[in-house]
């Protein structure tokens, strides 16, 4: 029988603890400083119930009278007599010799200013259990406060990140070398050519403030070299401070120790919370906003690049329309080429120039050439009237049509179509006014050749829209030779189509 082989045995893989992250780190030390401001909380409660003790004042001794100069020193004769007097018993009947001459010493004298620089002033009352334990409270968490300020100070100089800096900025670039000659080619000699011999003209580049780094750095080394060399006077220097805060802390026997511990507890705190949240978040947030700022500069850059394109296109426009008006020699695919992409402000001041030409134009035969130039303008604005988001500008047609039924032929059919596009555009007449494309198309379509009854309505129709919303109209109606002439043969007279007359 085949024995059975044992089975491998699997590595038992210990699950690996998960790293602490500095985040933590820094909500621990958080945490911390809570807990200690907590243990200051504490600390402060055994003023409730410990009085601190009073350190009673040295007694003030009379020091010796310096014998003058080649004097012999005398014997210690008031000290003997101190002990005799002590130890004679105080009988009532020296009482008072006795008496005045032990007053009119000078020990007992020095002895009774002292007690009475000792007792409180009169008028003075001690302070209560709970203002001694604000007291204290209050002065272990301005400790606590100021220790760890300062420890965040150093820290934050100890953290501050260093910026990459682009190096080489501004200096002429060196010619690329020339490539190898190809085998059995002519080796060539003297000098590069002038083109490769000249450097790159330098480039002035701006880069970001470092000055705060560079202090950082230099502060840093100094509180470094200090620190080590004054690490031996560290004891003394922190029994001073705990001698300084003790009065403050209560004055217990555990004030000074209380004072060191709350010092370097904050600042080593305050120190670390700072230099992780510089060495984590800081650079981070100094990169974004470089990275913001570099955004914002490409933005305006593409703006002001976007602005001169724009005004170049506008001026181009606005040129040609001018050398149009005055010329007419532009062509009509350079003109809508022109006026394609110009702006609002633009378009609008292009269409005033063509429509003040063709106001100040139509009526004088002599100038009916400056009118006609108008045209192609017109044409060009309607044409590149495609904004999206925008209607079509209806004056555009109504402009053109105008300009079509007064020109030299005129062109009435072209007329009749932008107009017919103007009205449509328009809307109701009652609503927008501007009925002078009702007039002009009354005018255009009263052809004497046209004598059917459905052209007859549609002139009836636009005259008595016309006459509604502009009653002036009457004696421009009145002046014109091809509605007057019409209307004559047509046996149709003004009065019938007013308002008041229906």
């Amino acid at each position: 029988m085949q024995k059975k082989q044992p089975e491998p045995i699997q590595p038992v893989h210990k699950k690996q603890p998960a790293p602490i992250l500095p985040e933590a780190v820094i909500r621990m030390l958080a945490y911390g400083v809570l807990a200690g401001i907590l243990v200051v909380v504490i600390y402060s409660t055994q003023a409730f119930f410990i009085q601190a003790a009073v350190k009673p004042p040295a007694p003030a001794t009379a020091a010796p009278a310096a014998p003058p100069p080649g004097s012999a020193s005398l014997p210690a004769q008031p000290a003997a007599a101190d002990k005799q007097a002590q130890k004679a018993p105080a009988t009532p009947g020296a009482a008072g010799s006795k008496v005045g001459t032990t007053v009119s010493r000078p020990d007992a004298v020095s002895a009774g200013k002292a007690s009475e620089s000792a007792a409180p002033p009169v008028g003075t009352a001690s302070p209560s259990r709970l203002g001694r334990a604000l007291s204290v409270m209050g002065t272990g968490l301005l400790l606590s406060g100021s220790a760890m300020l300062a420890g965040m100070l150093i820290g934050f100089l100890f953290g501050i990140p260093r910026s990459l800096q682009q190096q080489g900025m501004g200096e002429p670039t060196a010619p690329a070398s020339p490539p190898p000659p190809a085998p059995g080619a002519p080796a060539t000699t003297g000098a590069a050519p002038a083109s490769n011999a000249q450097a790159t003209p330098a480039r002035i580049a701006y880069g970001p403030n470092t000055s705060l780094e560079q202090i950082s750095d230099w502060l840093t080394k100094i509180l470094v070299g200090v620190g080590l060399t004054q690490l031996s006077s560290l004891p003394s220097a922190l029994a001073r401070f705990a001698d300084f805060a003790i009065p403050g802390l209560g004055g217990f026997e555990t004030s000074g120790v209380f004072a060191t511990a709350l010092l370097i507890y904050f600042t080593t705190c305050g120190f670390l919370m700072s230099y992780l949240w510089a060495r984590l978040y800081l650079g981070r947030a100094l990169t974004d906003a470089e990275a913001i700022a570099e955004i914002k500069n490409e933005i305006v850059s593409d703006l002001q690049s976007m602005a001169q394109a724009q005004m170049a296109t506008d001026y181009e426009a606005l040129r040609l329309t001018e050398k149009q008006l005055e010329s007419g020699d532009v062509p009509q695919a350079e003109l809508d080429k022109a006026l394609r992409g110009t702006s609002d402000i633009y378009r609008t001041h292009i269409y005033q120039l063509a429509k003040r030409a063709r106001s100040e134009n139509w009526r004088d035969s002599e100038h009916k050439k400056k009118m006609e130039r108008t045209i192609p303008v017109f044409r060009a604005l309607v044409a590149t009237d495609d904004r999206p988001g925008k209607a079509p500008y209806f004056q555009n047609f109504a402009q053109l049509g105008f300009a079509l039924a007064e020109s030299d032929p005129p062109r009435y059919e072209d007329a009749i179509a932008a107009l017919n596009k103007a009205t449509e555009l328009r809307g109701s007449a009652d609503a927008h006014g501007y009925v002078l494309a009702e007039y002009v198309r009354a005018k255009c379509l009263a052809d004497p050749a046209r004598k059917d009854a459905e052209t007859k309505e549609r002139i009836l129709a636009d005259l008595r829209v016309a006459l509604r919303v502009w009653p002036d109209l009457v004696s421009l109606l009145r002046k014109d030779t091809r509605l007057s002439g019409w209307m004559e043969a047509n046996q149709v007279t003004v009065e019938s189509l007013l308002p008041q007359s229906r």
